[in-house]
């Protein structure tokens, strides 16, 4: 289950937007409000979270926490 509401308290805390991540990962902006929007986030693909966790700059223990809660 990942947690959504931290997952949007990063993208805040590096000062993007919903739209800038998407971008950076190569998916729609559509596609991602989509995802994120899902009650648990459960239809992010590795690769997904992979591009996130990358363009976040995320820690091990963010991606732990955020991804595998």
């Amino acid at each position: 289950m990942v947690n959504i509401g931290k997952l949007k308290g990063k993208i805040r805390e590096k000062q993007m937007s919903i739209d800038d991540l998407a971008e950076s990962i190569n998916i729609s902006r559509a596609t991602l409000y989509r995802k994120l929007n899902e009650s648990d986030g459960s239809k992010l693909t590795v690769g997904e979270v992979e591009g996130i966790s990358k363009a976040l700059d995320l820690s091990t223990s963010d991606i732990n926490f955020i991804f595998f809660s």
